[in-house]
């Protein structure tokens, strides 16, 4: 080791060699050594090397394994090692003193024979205020902690020798306490290292907290039962290191228990584990934590991962079911990942389920059944990303149900999306169930169905919001698909709606019979409530927008326009059915009136009406005398739905419009779509022909 130039000088070579020799001391746990039977007085060469042998000597190999007690602070459940502190520290301390000693002898073989005697006792007794000093050198002060024990009576301090002070300022005092015995609290703030407590198990150390101090084995065949209920009773939490602890008694755990990798539970036949805490034990797939034939309860709100519970070549199903059916109460099933299901997963109302960015329920091997919702009150949301490729359902709400909230974001690739079924279950009712944040269902035969086993079952406030419905029926394009679909015997709708922000077959794809509405059911549907918020398009034959039997439909539909007018309706309804249709985009004046009863090529470039009001010109082109009757006409798509007068009327308005009044409407068979409207001059004056006067008139045709 060099040493700079401005410390070749005695007085810098003794200020170094004593702070090397501290130094090496401190970390070495060589001033003082007495507590292991080695005295060190003299750093003289000889005494050195003595000392240097002795302490290689002293740092023996681990005594054998020694039992367990309350007192050891050790996490591993191995072999406790026998190693102290004092000795761990001289290990390290060996390589760091061969490093240095050829250069820390040379210079004691240089110092004046005086500095050679300079004892630990006379580098105590040194001026309290005072460094260790050479040119240019300053070392501050380096005090440890008083050790825990008694302290001795204070000693008066013997003079410093004469030679000492006469070549150097005087050292400060330095107070050691052996690192062999040394606790946390004892040693410098800058070597105490940053333990961070994990929250929510308690304080302190894991393994003081092991079920291996308490008597578990871990070995999986010894019974550890007794064990873990003792270490639940006496601690905090129940600290499971890495091993297999058997459960052959039925019993209930009421402390958190935490435990990592390669750790489990292995519950015996017969045999029923209950827990009232929080486990904390990260997922880890073909990493079960809790196995064997016998059950797992969850008697509290606790959150619980499936993988804790899928054993080696089991289906995703099996620890989703597992999960689900642990519960005794309401608790949180936590998805991470994409499941794969080889069998239906049938969701119990105790269940809260919450799948994060990346998690999803994927059909494997094109099973049939998705996840199903058992009878019960649900008071708690299904929260996943993805539903999807099933070849029966992706989601079956089962009658009995009450109180639903789901909310996926994609349900896709399915027969049918969400189906609401009381056909298998009693009671025969749905009710209070919200289906929302439904971004997309893309490519279902059917997004939406309604299944009854008799007119009496009830549908009663069923919600269902789904953003975008797209490519409905391209699986199996030869097959009739809906956006919404009625199956069965048709049941009864009491405040139930269905309502989807966008419906487009995207027939440029694939042609498909795709229906917005299908009802194919044994009979009319009644009080379906149904709307297409925004954009209505994309359909073309033998597809349509409305087709079956309704009694007290109420649609509302926003359509795209330019579609073909017969996919307009194939439906028959009631007196008290309601369509409204709309365009998209702001409604303005589309055509002017026909004044006679010509062919649609001659109307709105060859397109009947799609929404129910729209406004018309009427130019008035002869003179018009008061109380005269004009007839005009127009095409609407509604007017082949077998509407009447009664359906039609008149939005003209007073202010645009004076004096003009509808009083008759009629539906011409032919040709098909036609509406006649008579208009009547109820002004007192006669209307020019000559001075280019139009009148706007809005007409309402719907069912």
């Amino acid at each position: 080791m060099s040493t700079p130039g401005h410390l070749n000088s005695s007085m810098g070579l003794r200020a170094l060699s004593l702070y090397l020799l501290a130094t090496a001391g401190l970390v070495a746990g060589y001033i003082p050594l007495q507590q292991d039977g080695i005295a060190s007085a003299n750093p003289t060469r000889e005494a050195y090397l003595a000392d240097l042998a002795a302490i290689r000597a002293s740092t023996s190999p681990p005594s054998p394994p020694r039992a367990p007690s309350s007192s050891i602070n050790d996490t591993d459940t191995g072999p406790v090692l026998s190693y102290t502190m004092n000795q761990i520290s001289r290990i390290v301390a060996v390589d760091i003193l061969q490093a240095t000693m050829s250069d820390t002898l040379r210079a004691l073989e240089s110092m004046p024979k005086a500095t050679a005697g300079v004892t630990a006792a006379s580098m105590e007794d040194a001026a309290p205020s005072q460094s260790i000093s050479g040119e240019g050198l300053s070392m501050p002060d380096e005090t440890l902690a008083p050790s825990s024990a008694a302290a001795s009576p204070p000693q008066p301090r013997s003079p410093p020798p004469p030679e000492y002070v006469a070549a150097s300022p005087p050292p400060p005092p330095t107070t050691y306490t052996p690192l062999g015995r040394a606790t946390l609290s004892q040693l410098p703030a800058g070597l105490v290292p940053r333990v961070k407590t994990l929250a929510g198990v308690g304080k302190g150390c894991p393994g003081t907290r092991s079920a291996r101090i308490y008597g578990a084995r871990g070995d999986g065949t010894t019974d550890d039962s007794a064990a873990l209920l003792a270490t639940a009773a006496a601690q905090s939490y129940v600290y499971l290191p890495v091993g297999t602890y058997l459960v052959a008694k039925s019993i209930t755990l009421t402390k958190p228990i935490l435990a990592g990798s390669g750790t489990s539970i292995k519950v015996g036949p017969g045999v029923t584990l209950t827990l009232t805490a929080q486990v904390y034990r990260a997922p880890i797939v073909g990493d079960p934590f809790f196995t064997g034939a016998g059950a797992v309860k969850f008697a509290a709100k606790r959150q619980i991962y499936p993988d804790w519970f899928i054993q080696g070549g089991e289906s995703d199903w099996v620890g989703l079911q597992r999960a689900g059916d642990s519960c005794t109460t309401t608790c949180t099933l936590l998805l991470h990942r994409i499941f794969y299901l080889s069998r239906q997963w049938y969701v119990n109302y105790q269940n809260e389920v919450f799948g994060t960015r990346l998690s999803m329920i994927i059909a494997l091997n094109n099973y049939g059944r998705g996840v199903m919702f058992r009878p019960g009150e649900y008071t708690r949301p299904f929260v996943v990303p993805s539903v999807r490729h099933f070849t029966g359902f992706c989601v079956k709400v089962q009658g009995g149900v009450r109180g639903l909230n789901l909310q996926i974001s994609t349900v896709s690739y399915c027969q049918e999306g969400i189906s609401f079924d009381t056909t298998t279950t009693t009671p025969k009712t749905i009710s209070n169930v919200v289906v929302g944040h439904v971004a997309a269902a893309q490519s279902n035969q059917h997004s939406v169905t309604f299944r009854a086993a008799s007119s009496s079952d009830t549908f009663s406030n069923v919600n269902v919001n789904i953003n975008f419905v797209l490519t409905s029926g391209l699986t199996y394009p030869s097959l009739t698909a809906s956006g919404l679909g009625f199956f069965g015997v048709p049941g009864t709708l009491s405040s139930t709606t269905v309502t989807f922000q966008a419906y487009d077959p995207a027939q440029f794809l694939t042609v498909t019979q795709a229906s917005t509405v299908n009802n194919y059911a044994s009979a009319a549907v009644q009080g379906v409530r149904f709307s297409v918020d925004t954009w209505l398009g994309g359909l073309v034959t033998p597809g349509n927008m409305i087709t079956g039997a309704y009694k007290g439909l109420n649609a509302m539909l926003n359509v795209a326009g330019g579609m073909a007018p017969e996919v307009f309706f194939s439906m028959t309804g009631d007196a008290a059915t309601s369509i409204s249709i709309g365009t998209v985009g702001s409604a303005g004046v589309v055509s002017n009136f026909l004044t006679s009863p010509t062919s649609l090529s001659t109307f709105n470039n060859g397109e009947a009406l799609i929404q129910n009001l729209d406004w018309l010109r009427f130019p008035i082109t002869s003179s018009w005398a008061p109380g005269a009757i004009r007839t005009v006409y127009y095409y609407s798509e509604f007017a082949g739905t077998g509407i009447t007068g009664a359906k039609l009327s008149c939005e003209y308005g007073r202010w645009y419009n004076p004096g003009i009044v509808c009083v008759g409407f009629s539906v011409k068979s032919n040709p098909k779509m036609m509406v006649a409207v008579q208009l009547r001059n109820a002004g007192a004056t006669t209307i020019p022909g000559t001075a280019g006067i139009v009148f706007f008139v809005g007409v309402q045709t719907g069912p």
